[in-house]
């Protein structure tokens, strides 16, 4: 307690007792025959509402039982003459008890409500984001710090305000439309889901904004709770993102362009100089150096192919999964036969995302799956999905040659390979492209390998 309300605590004390020595003297001074004793409990209820400590109401709640029984032994009564005062003065001191019991209750529960009261006022102002407490009406009842310094009014300003100032004149008329149906059926939820919104200030600043609701209270009581953020950062960041990515893909194309042209050359010299050659030596020459420029190829296209990953915004939709896996499978149904590959579809169910990248992702993991295997065993691959706690994840499981322990972080790094291209074919590309496509899906990507058993690669799919 602060000291200016420590001296008022004590002054209100000495006015309660005050009180009770006038009323002790009116009692005193008023005819035989007249009962006052229940006016005791007038400066009683002075004194719980006033004092706030529970320790000063205790004498005060003592002080009135002394000035009742004095009152009678002033006035001279005895109880076989004057029992129905005597019982009169009883029923005071009950009274006297029973208003202190719910007096301290009732300052307990002011105190208290308070003390929360000031706790909510403190986090909502100490509140990194924008707080506004709108009525019905879309009147502004209340606007935090925050809110007064994003928007540049005070509080007495925002005081004669409406939500609607507070978005710029082209969006306000339609915006009241929408507050009005929001408030037939309130709920709590993200505002605008799917839209830019935007906030204007005092001076005239526009700023894009994320806005959450909340809302309680009942009919024209209903109190809706904005929570604003202003997401300028992030949209000055997501845009210079974008631009670099475009960057990247026109640079991306052009070096890929430049160097596909001098590839094409050399398949075509190669051409060439293979006809009329009849020398073993010179064609296995030719035939390594059109290896190699194959590899070169390959390696271009998977560069390409992870660079365009991911710049377009996603199409989402909802699509069987088990008929992208089939159609996949079946598009390596020769190479499946000469390998002599057992590929078994477990269930798989209907998934939401961008069917073109699911099916690039699920195709990346089934041609890892039949490719990393020992050359002499029996080759299994199996895709199916489970669930748990609601939760769907998708698998795609080899018997092959199994990945160590250690290169699980860095196995969706590009250009990442843990084997030469001399014991398997690839570019490295093919899994950083997956991490890709699941990234911008929002899921997750990972496994868990048996060196020299098999390895399961599993997609939570959020």
């Amino acid at each position: 307690m602060t000291k200016d309300r420590h001296l008022a605590e004590n002054l209100y004390l000495v006015i309660v007792f005050l009180l009770f020595g006038i009323t002790l003297l009116v009692d005193y001074l008023l005819p035989h025959n007249v009962v006052i004793s229940g006016v005791y409990i007038l400066p009683l209820l002075l004194g719980t509402f006033l004092v706030k400590e529970s320790k000063k109401i205790v004498p005060i709640i003592g002080l009135a039982v002394v000035c009742i029984y004095l009152g009678w032994q002033l006035k001279g009564y005895s109880f076989s003459e004057d029992w129905i005062s005597f019982i009169n003065r009883l029923v005071s001191v009950f009274l006297v008890i029973v208003v202190s019991f719910f007096g301290i209750a009732f300052s307990r529960s002011q105190k208290e409500s308070k003390k929360i009261q000031r706790q909510l006022a403190t986090a909502m102002d100490t509140s990194p984001n924008g707080i506004f407490l709108v009525n019905s009406a879309g009147n502004i009842i209340y606007a935090n710090h925050q809110a007064e310094e994003k928007f540049e009014y005070s509080a007495l300003e925002f005081s004669s305000m409406t939500i609607e100032d507070l978005i710029p004149k082209r969006f306000a008329g339609h915006h009241k439309a929408l507050r009005d149906k929001y408030m037939v059926d309130p709920e709590n939820r993200e505002m605008g889901a799917g839209r830019e919104l935007f906030g204007v200030s005092q001076s005239g600043r526009e700023f894009p904004l994320e806005i959450g609701l909340a809302s309680f209270g009942e009919g024209t009581e209903k109190i809706v709770q904005a929570t604003v953020i202003d997401i300028t950062e992030r949209v000055k960041r997501t845009r210079e993102i974008e631009s670099k990515s475009e960057e990247i893909e026109q640079l991306v194309n052009i070096v890929a362009h430049d160097i596909q042209a001098p590839v094409r050359h050399i398949f075509g010299h190669l051409q060439a100089g293979r006809k009329g050659v009849k020398n073993d030596a010179i064609l296995k020459t030719f035939n390594q150096i059109e290896k190699s420029a194959q590899k070169i190829r390959e390696l271009i296209q998977g560069l390409l192919n992870f660079a365009k990953a991911g710049t377009r915004d996603l199409k989402w939709q909802t699509f069987p999964l088990a008929s992208v896996i089939e159609d996949i499978v079946d598009l390596h149904d020769i190479e499946i036969r000469q390998k002599s590959i057992q590929v078994r579809i477990g269930e798989l169910p209907d998934i939401r995302g961008d069917i073109a990248l699911v099916g690039q992702l699920f195709q990346n993991l089934i041609e890892n799956a039949m490719k990393y295997h020992h050359p002499d065993g029996h080759k299994k691959v199996k895709i199916y999905s489970t669930r748990e706690n609601g939760v769907l994840t998708v698998w795609v499981e080899d018997n092959g040659i199994g990945i160590d322990g250690v290169f699980y972080d860095d196995i969706f790094k590009p250009l990442r390979r843990l084997h030469s291209s001399a014991e398997f074919e690839g570019s490295g590309i093919g899994l950083s492209i997956c991490k890709k496509i699941t990234d911008l899906h929002e899921w997750k990507i990972g496994l868990v390998s048996d060196l020299g058993k098999g390895t399961k690669f599993f997609v939570v799919i959020q």
